[in-house]
């Protein structure tokens, strides 16, 4: 993502003064696939490898850092309920040597399934793996 589409996306669109319907026409101008979901202010993507399904809901603070490595990015499937402040984080860095404990940079792909919630301050990392499956009458 060059300098102008990261000034559109996170500072522009990403703004609490920006009215939901325009802030989506520039996500859609700048070539990010959200569908028609609901991406509340204040959010931040380092790249445009992200993809949101339909009937989506993202509160604000929340982060995408996806790569621009094709099959490394972010994608989050419809009907998908996130809280606010998540990071999704599919950047890290392999454990270097004493002298530099941050190794080599690697990258991998978080997919969200469709109909999934995430609470509030989450981390979601590569590799995530579910955790829980929630059954009909169940709890969390």
């Amino acid at each position: 993502m060059n300098r102008i589409e990261r000034l559109m996306i996170n500072s522009i669109a990403g703004n609490n003064n920006m009215p939901l319907l325009f802030r989506l026409k520039i996500y859609q101008l700048m070539k990010l696939d959200f569908g028609n979901s609901e991406i509340i202010s204040n959010c931040y993507f380092s790249s445009k490898n992200v993809s949101i399904g339909r009937d989506s809901f993202v509160n604000r603070f929340c982060q995408f850092h996806a790569s621009d490595e094709v099959g490394h990015g972010i994608s989050i499937g419809e009907k998908c309920y996130i809280a606010m402040n998540v990071n999704f984080c599919c950047i890290s860095h392999e454990i270097g040597e004493e002298e530099q404990r941050a190794g080599k940079k690697i990258s991998g792909k978080i997919h969200i399934c469709d109909g999934v919630w995430i609470g509030a301050s989450s981390v979601i990392g590569n590799p995530a793996r579910k955790i829980k499956a929630l059954t009909e009458g169940s709890s969390v």
